[in-house]
């Protein structure tokens, strides 16, 4: 059976460690959205989002730059003004509880919205069938069985379709393509499934020493 994988074209803008002091989560990532606004480089990547993680690829998803579980995901957010994406994740191999806030640049406002609503689609699904592996799924409204929850690819295309020749408007950033990514690395696991909510679960981690170097966007 094949992934359920939804991928969207975006622009890398950078990575910035999460500085909690004062500042909320939200707080945060909105301080950053408003820093990058004047952009000198960006990437132009893949996001390959499903109910196991989120992968940032090269465009053609021969190359994963970095990996993410759900469940290392904490928050999620968009500012539609500026068609700008970002996400904070708790990096797998890091002994201290590090995370960054990971920035994207989307050609729209309505992709950017749409990165974000996927995002949280997955975490709704990944939350569902959880619930349901572990016998509690009488607290889901209308879903009597896991094959009844509809796939990630059923709420959103599969692929961005674009107009012939019309890619990310790279030039609308008044930048220019920067050197290669120099990104925190990818775990050594492949994403595993995911809790609910946007916060790391307090659960034991049951896929522990089961490590595959992640290779490819579409496994």
């Amino acid at each position: 059976m094949p992934q359920d994988i939804i991928f969207r074209p975006a622009l890398y803008l950078g990575s910035i460690p999460f500085e909690a002091d004062n500042l909320s989560r939200a707080a945060f990532v909105r301080n950053k959205l408003e820093v990058l606004q004047n952009l000198s480089f960006f990437k132009p990547v893949t996001l390959c989002i499903s109910t196991a993680g989120v992968k940032v690829c090269d465009p053609d998803c021969k190359i994963v730059y970095m990996a993410h579980a759900l469940r290392r995901i904490s928050y999620a957010t968009c500012d539609p003004f500026t068609s700008k994406f970002a996400f904070l994740a708790r990096e797998a191999n890091s002994e201290t509880p590090c995370q960054y806030c990971h920035i994207f640049a989307a050609d729209t406002q309505f992709q950017a919205e749409e990165l974000n609503a996927i995002i949280g689609d997955a975490f709704k699904l990944a939350y569902a069938k959880q619930r349901m592996q572990q016998g509690t799924s009488k607290s889901i409204d209308s879903v009597n069985s896991h094959e009844s929850l509809p796939p990630l690819s059923h709420l959103h295309p599969v692929e961005l379709q674009l107009p012939q020749n019309q890619g990310l408007d790279s030039g609308t950033l008044g930048g220019k393509e920067g050197p290669p990514l120099r990104i925190p690395p990818p775990p050594p696991t492949s994403p595993p499934p995911q809790n609910q909510d946007l916060t790391p679960p307090q659960e034991e981690d049951n896929n522990k020493g089961q490590n595959k170097e992640v290779t490819s966007c579409n496994g």
